[in-house]
């Protein structure tokens, strides 16, 4: 058992090893870009295979299928899963969008092809799509009827409201509304979509700027903090002012690597901030029970999990997957009466 009062406690993790199809090159088979669970409760995992789903064979053991025949997706990498209003899974992948309606029969249709989409942010009944050609706003008014293309936001070198970069690699919606798009080389963008205008923050000779133009991922903590994974390395904590509601400035912290994921969980009554980066070691915690201004001190890391972590996802059984380069998956199993983590088995 591995204590959540602390968590970084050294700890032997078991690996899933998602179902190979012997017709797929093994190139980077086992590398999890994304993991998603739908209202149903299901764990939807993207690759460079295509789309896995949990399942459970005729003896009970679970396991991840590759399930792209299942539903007609093509033989694509998955990079992004998320679910409409209507219960239908968007699935983002190097060749465009695409949607699964599950209602009767699985019906998967190409929403917008010949396109690498790197991220999908639904808010209600409007879809932002990350590209690497731009965002994407969809809008989703009728249950049977597909998503509209609305606007295709794009840089362009002689606006400076424009979009800073085409290239998306990570979106978020904030506590107050507010779109942010990260972009890879182009900083960060707050998007005015009455205006139809962009506002870049982007790195400057100021000491609490942004500390680096390459976003990879964006994640607003509970006391809400912005958290800004930086492609080229390190780690941005935009804090706000609780009495102003204005934030405070970056600040940088360089000892971890590429950060690409960031999920928050709660364990009796401490809020803790999880860290998925490059290279050893790829998972790091931070206590933000009281929200401040934190030290380098104040990230731990875990030891025991090897290589990069691209994905985090807490179930709604306080379960925790973890996504890695190369290895896999990771899941600690929640045992509530104990408040601790419980090793995992393999699944070959």
């Amino acid at each position: 058992m591995l204590n959540l009062n602390t968590l970084s406690d050294k700890v032997k993790f078991q690996h899933y090893n998602l179902e190979r199809d012997p017709f797929i090159s093994k190139f980077q088979d086992n590398s999890i870009n994304t993991i998603f669970q739908d209202s149903k409760g299901e764990i939807w995992v993207g690759g460079y295979q295509g789309i896995f789903k949990l399942m459970r064979d005729s003896n009970g053991e679970i396991y991840f299928k590759l399930v792209n025949k299942n539903i007609g997706l093509p033989n694509v990498a998955v990079k992004s899963i998320s679910e409409d209003v209507y219960g239908r899974l968007l699935i983002g992948s190097n060749y465009g969008l695409f949607m699964l309606n599950r209602k009767k029969s699985p019906k998967i249709e190409n929403i917008v092809n010949n396109i690498a989409v790197n991220q999908i942010l639904v808010d209600n009944r409007s879809i932002w799509v990350g590209t690497n050609n731009g965002l994407l706003y969809l809008k989703n008014s009728k249950k049977h009827k597909n998503p509209k293309l609305v606007h295709d936001f794009k840089y362009n070198p002689n606006n400076p409201t424009s979009l800073s970069k085409n290239t998306i690699k990570s979106l978020l919606k904030d506590k107050a509304g507010v779109i942010w798009i990260g972009t890879n080389g182009g900083g960060l963008n707050k998007l005015d979509l009455e205006r139809k205008q962009f506002k870049n923050v982007k790195k400057t000779l100021n000491p609490t700027s942004l500390s680096y133009d390459k976003i990879r991922s964006m994640f607003e903590d509970s006391n809400g903090t912005l958290w800004i994974g930086r492609e080229g390395g390190g780690l941005n904590m935009l804090l706000k002012d609780k009495n102003k509601g204005s934030y405070l400035g970056f600040k940088i912290y360089n000892n971890l690597r590429n950060v690409f994921a960031t999920i928050e969980i709660e364990r009796k009554g401490k809020k803790i901030l999880i860290i998925g980066s490059e290279n050893f070691p790829g998972l790091y915690e931070i206590d933000i029970t009281q929200a401040k201004e934190y030290t380098d001190q104040d990230i731990k890391p875990f030891k025991d999990i090897f290589g990069s972590v691209f994905s985090l996802l807490e179930d709604k059984d306080k379960n925790l997957w973890i996504g890695t380069y190369n290895n896999g998956i990771v899941r600690w199993l929640y045992n509530k009466e104990r408040n601790s983590y419980k090793k995992d088995f393999f699944i070959l």
